[in-house]
């Protein structure tokens, strides 16, 4: 102890004198147990106290303020804020010298969130005794809570020079600090107060706060993480750590986490402007634009909120919304020249020319970021003015280095003024710094030809058809150039290609057609569209151009042409089943079933269709239904993979010997991914074949399948395997990976225990029960440990909550009931024997050791019953013969007797049970 602590200790010892001081003494000690007390100066409190409340009931008649100054303190120990305001006050009218009692009531209306009144009491207790570092404290927040800062600030400096430990002091003061702006002092103290009080999540996340606004994400979401480790349901602490993210640009992460911090609190409409943020900055439009309607909707109608609806809806092509939001924007904030640019966008894209010139202006003369000259040239040239269109560009790549695609725009500004020359320039650059298009080569050519550089437009006409083979136009086009370069039969066949495309023939579909056999599908679709613009589609053309679009990814516009084709008439297995497997992908299982039934109903051998309803069934939790269709996949051929499939339904059904053997098969032809070797590992887990499941688990994980459970169920094995070392290593990894994984403190610890480590192994247990209070078996564990270190009391407390929680669970009830005999305590053990009994008729140890309690407890006829039961079920227990012989010699049975002892010597030979019962049959009559 230092010596600021003796000091204060001699002090109180002094004050003790008088029967008023005691209770000044009490409630000094009371708030100075909030940084810490020694035992001894806790035993001085409590007895103390108890001389002090024996002396209150000791009065005859009159209830002297000393009492209720008593039953003040108890109040507020027991948190019951009122009651102490009262009693408190009843006290303080009778003797107001007492400066304890008023902090005492200040802290109360403190909590009752009455500051004015609170302020007044602290202020009396300084005037009484200005040396109270709790009233100086109690004082500061107050202060904070009336929101004058400065003031709170120096109160809780003054708490701080009395009591330097006071963790909630340095917690106050650093908000004090943070509300006046001064986050650097701010953040000191909120550190100085989560090292006095590592528990404290409010230090922790007013910190995260102060290193938000300071811009230290990392650290910020550091001290959220940690507030969130000690309380997974804070939801303002997730809410805060999402904003956090957001800053550092992990959008997905922040949206996640602020729809956590939803679930637990409703968001406000500023909060729902953040997420919205977030979905926009990570692309999902959808989402964000949700977001944004409800802030809107729930009053945050700012410039900004229309501004960011209007980008989510301008990325969604919904421009005429854009347009709207936007002006919405300008309409709160008519500087805002973001929004001027972004709705010149919208209106451009839906061919409003004039009014988006407008709006690129309005943005120009603001000064807005970006190429605006640029997009004036754009409209420019839209509205046919090509001369201002090149001016307008021209001007903006004076400033701005323009894109390829830039200068190709300027190019055919340039070609449609006739300047062929600079158009062939621009185009020429565009292709060299890396626009590889159709129609930049296109231009070239057209630019070229004008110039009557028929070889280089032949050339380019030629680049143009490479890369869009049903581009007529320029075949057209390369005709004419090799027409004035004399190549008239190459000319011929250019031409009759143009009109064979422009009549719209089937080479394109054809052309899809090769184009999906060689996995191309993107360009087959395309490419079979084309075809249909000009041809009605038959019904296999359609399923044709469904397949390129499933082969994509396309489902919508696979499903859309499936359909289609059924509609016409098309009624084959095939496609069924491809539309089925659409539905699976789009996670419409009921469309999904009845498609693949439809299939087999078609062609009942084709495995696939089986293969696929059985993973419907499985992913809809009908794993009986799922196995069946796995089992007739594998009988019609599907392969062995589909034996994994079956090893998963097993191992869902329970049937993990099954899903082991299943998925052993499987990986006989085909090597296991990570994740199949853990798959497998957890079955062989559940059949008890733990060295199987510790080397699947190893595979999974070298693999680089290093999940919190995969750790996790590495460490049981290991555990059953007895390598607790390894078990311990694994819990370890598992509980970085995920701080909130169930059960993997409690299995640590149980490891730690077996390892002899006693002290880590009760920290770890502790700690299961700390963020899991209703986790029974964590309960059961450290009561084990406890009653093997001797303390059977406190083991006893252990087993009774655990069986709070589950009071029919016969294992706790038997190591309970254990425990009480050890103890000497026969009536609690045998009633937790009777309840084993109960549950378990055929659990012979239970009927052993009720019998024995009974015989203890002198009930000689319930003990014969019991123990008869017991050697009934397992005639190998010696010690129940033993003890039944002995019983019946206690109510004059003796023959019976004799016959018991003879039982024990001949099972079990040679045994200390053995000597004691031949020298209790010498002794019978």
């Amino acid at each position: 102890m230092d010596v600021k602590r003796e000091d204060v200790k001699r002090e109180d010892v002094k004050r003790i004198a008088s029967y008023a001081s005691r209770i000044t003494f009490y409630v000094t000690r009371y708030f100075h147990s909030k940084v810490g007390m020694s035992k001894a100066s806790k035993i001085l409190v409590v007895v103390v106290c108890a001389v002090w409340l024996a002396a209150c009931a000791a009065a005859p008649s009159t209830r002297g303020p000393q009492s209720y100054f008593g039953a003040g303190f108890a109040a507020l120990r027991a948190q019951k804020w009122a009651a102490a305001q009262s009693a408190f006050s009843a006290g303080l009218e009778q003797d107001s010298t007492q400066s304890a009692a008023f902090t005492g009531r200040g802290w109360a209306n403190l909590r009752l969130g009455q500051f004015d009144a609170a302020y007044t009491d602290f202020e009396a207790a300084l005037a009484l005794d200005p040396e109270d570092a709790s009233a100086w404290a109690g004082l500061g927040r107050a202060q904070l809570k009336q929101g004058a800062y400065a003031a709170a600030v120096e109160s809780l400096t003054q708490a701080l020079r009395r009591s330097p430990l006071r963790s909630s002091a340095y917690i106050d003061r650093g908000m004090a600090y943070y509300k006046q702006g001064q986050y650097d002092p701010a953040i000191a103290d909120f550190t100085r107060g989560v090292r006095s009080d590592a528990r404290s999540t409010r230090g922790y996340y007013d910190r995260g706060l102060a290193y938000s606004k300071t811009a230290h994400y990392d650290l910020a979401i550091a001290d959220f993480q940690q507030v969130l480790v000690r309380n997974s349901s804070d939801g303002k602490a997730r809410y805060a750590l999402g904003v956090a993210e957001y800053h550092l640009a992990r959008y997905a992460q922040a949206v996640q986490d602020m729809t956590a911090a939803f679930e637990i609190v409703q968001a406000t409409a500023g909060q729902r402007y953040q997420r919205g943020l977030a979905y926009y900055r990570q692309g999902d439009y959808a989402s964000a634009l949700d977001d944004f309607n409800a802030a809107i909707a729930a009053g945050r109608g700012t410039a900004y909120a229309f501004f960011y609806r209007g980008l989510a809806e301008f990325h969604a092509n919904r421009d005429e919304e854009a347009v709207g939001d936007f002006g919405r924007a300008i309409a709160r904030s008519p500087a805002l020249s973001a929004a001027y640019r972004q709705r010149g966008l919208a209106r451009y894209r839906l061919g409003r020319f004039e009014a988006a010139r407008q709006d690129f202006e309005s943005a120009g003369r603001l000064g807005t970021p970006g190429s605006v000259g640029y997009l004036l040239g754009l409209t420019s040239y839209r509205l046919g003015r090509y001369a201002q269109a090149i001016q307008e560009m021209t001007a903006a790549f004076e400033t701005t280095s323009p894109a390829p695609s830039q200068l190709y725009q300027r190019g055919l500004a340039y070609y449609q003024h006739g300047e062929m020359a600079a158009a062939y320039a621009d185009f020429d650059a565009a292709l060299n710094a890396g626009l590889d298009t159709t129609y930049a080569f296109y231009y070239r050519g057209l630019a070229a030809f004008h110039l009557a550089r028929y070889a280089r437009s032949a050339v380019d006409f030629g680049q143009a058809i490479e890369r869009s083979p049903d581009f007529s136009a320029a075949y057209r086009q390369r005709g004419l150039a090799e027409y004035r370069l004399g190549q008239t039969d190459l000319a011929r066949q250019d031409f009759e290609a143009a009109i064979r495309l422009n009549a719209g023939d089937t080479a394109t579909y054809a052309l899809g057609l090769v184009e999906y056999h060689l996995g191309h599908y993107a360009q087959a679709a395309q490419n079979m569209t084309t075809a249909f613009q000009t041809t009605a589609p038959t019904a296999q053309q359609l399923y044709q151009r469904g397949l390129a679009f499933y082969g994509q990814g396309d489902y919508p516009s696979a499903r859309a042409d499936f359909e289609a084709a059924i509609a016409q008439g098309l009624d084959t297995a095939q496609v069924y089943l491809y539309r089925g497997l659409v539905a699976y992908h789009q996670n419409d299982d009921d469309r999904a079933r009845s498609d693949f039934d439809a299939a087999i109903a078609r062609s009942p051998g084709m495995n696939a269709a089986y293969r696929q309803r059985g993973l419907v069934a499985y992913r809809g939790g009908q794993f009986e239904a799922a196995r069946q269709d796995f089992r007739t996949a594998q009988r019609l051929g599907a392969g062995d993979s589909v034996f994994y499939l079956l090893g998963l339904a097993e191992y869902r059904l329970g049937n993990y010997a099954a899903a082991a053997q299943d998925m052993t098969a499987a990986f006989q032809t085909t090597p296991p991914k990570a994740g199949q070797s853990y798959q497998r590992g957890l079955a062989y887990y559940r059949t008890g074949d733990y060295a199987s499941a510790s080397a699947d688990f190893d595979v999974a994980l070298r693999g680089g399948y290093r999940t919190a459970f995969a750790y996790f169920y590495h460490g049981l094995a290991a555990y059953h395997l007895q390598n607790y070392g390894r078990a311990v290593d694994d819990f370890t990894r598992a509980h970085k990976l995920d701080g909130t994984l169930a059960g993997v403190l409690r299995q640590r610890g149980l490891a730690e225990y077996r390892l002899g480590q006693t002290a880590q192994a009760r920290r770890d247990l502790d700690r299961a029960i700390q963020r899991d209070p209703r986790d029974a078996s964590a309960y059961y564990d450290r009561g084990l440990l406890i009653r093997d270190e001797g303390d059977l009391a406190g083991a006893l407390h252990d087993f009774d909550r655990a069986l709070a929680l589950r009071p029919d669970d016969a294992a706790m009830l038997y190591t309970r009931g254990r425990t009480y005999y050890r103890r000497g305590d026969y009536a609690g053990a045998q009633a937790d024997f009777r309840r084993v009994v109960a549950l378990n008729p055929q659990q012979a140890q239970a009927f052993y050791y009720l019998g024995l309690t009974q015989y203890k407890m002198r009930a000689f006829g319930p003990a014969i019953a019991s123990l008869s039961r017991a050697v009934e079920i397992d005639s190998t227990l010696p010690w129940a013969w033993y003890y039944r012989g002995l019983a019946y010699r206690e109510i004059g049975q003796n023959e019976r007797a004799k016959s018991d002892m003879r039982q024990v010597a001949a099972r079990a030979p040679g045994s200390r049970v053995a000597g004691l019962a031949a020298r209790a049959l010498r002794r019978i009559p």
